[in-house]
């Protein structure tokens, strides 16, 4: 797959952080509810992994090259100060 920089924007850094609001159903809510209480991982920690692992699954990289976003899904955060 041919990724166009128009859709996706041109590669950066991936340093900067962009805050936005978005609406989801209530299910996916209380899971990523879920997986802030038992793995101490924030809400928008969880959603940056799931969004990398489906944008690197959406260019065409096989699953196994997304093996370290896997393993930082089960790997606990250290807590925050």
């Amino acid at each position: 797959m041919i990724v166009d920089k128009w859709l996706y924007g041109e590669k950066k850094d991936g340093l900067e952080l962009k805050e936005m609001k978005v609406k989801v159903p209530i299910e996916f809510h209380i899971k990523l509810h879920g997986l802030k209480l038992l793995k101490n991982q924030s809400i928008s920690r969880s959603v940056e992994l799931a969004l990398s692992r489906y944008f690197t699954e959406l260019e065409g990289t096989p699953l196994e090259s997304t093996a370290a976003i896997a393993a930082a899904l089960t790997e606990p955060l250290a807590p925050r100060m």
